[in-house]
């Protein structure tokens, strides 16, 4: 894993960047364990993220190195809360983001449509995308794929 010293420099990323950079790192962890990771890498960074939140505003990027710092950790919470994300993380990736709905495919049988930005979100029809978006929004972002 290679990760850029100036990914985490508050003197060169703003702290929204930093955020980015955290939230992702974090998704990475979950989904994919931290196995792969060797224990140098680990070492690395944990010393880059403790460094960062030393100084940093108690503002979301804080706190998103904070989780992938929890996540690094070899401890059976820090696991377990892990193996919850991912099930939410998996969920939300096949089932309708409508309140209280978990239907797979649309009611024709189709795919559910993506959230056109993110393409992260996924609904089985308008009405539930535009019922879910004033939640939605605050983390949706324009994805590059």
């Amino acid at each position: 894993m290679i990760v850029s010293r100036n990914s985490f420099n508050p003197s060169t990323q703003s702290l929204q960047v930093i955020a980015e950079v955290c939230q992702f790192l974090a998704t990475l962890l979950v989904l994919e364990g931290t196995e792969k990771i060797t224990e140098d890498e680990k070492k690395s960074l944990k010393t880059m993220l403790s460094g960062r939140l030393r100084g940093m505003p108690p503002v979301f990027a804080s706190e998103t190195c904070e989780r992938c710092l929890n996540l690094l950790s070899p401890d059976e919470e820090s696991r377990f809360m892990a193996n919850s994300v991912e099930g939410m993380l998996e969920k939300a990736l096949r089932q309708c983001g409508g309140a209280g709905c978990d239907r797979e495919t649309q009611s024709d049988g189709s795919a559910l449509m993506q959230c056109g930005r993110c393409k992260c979100a996924v609904y089985c029809g308008t009405q539930h995308q535009k019922q879910a978006w004033s939640m939605h929004k605050s983390i949706c972002f324009l994805s590059s794929f």
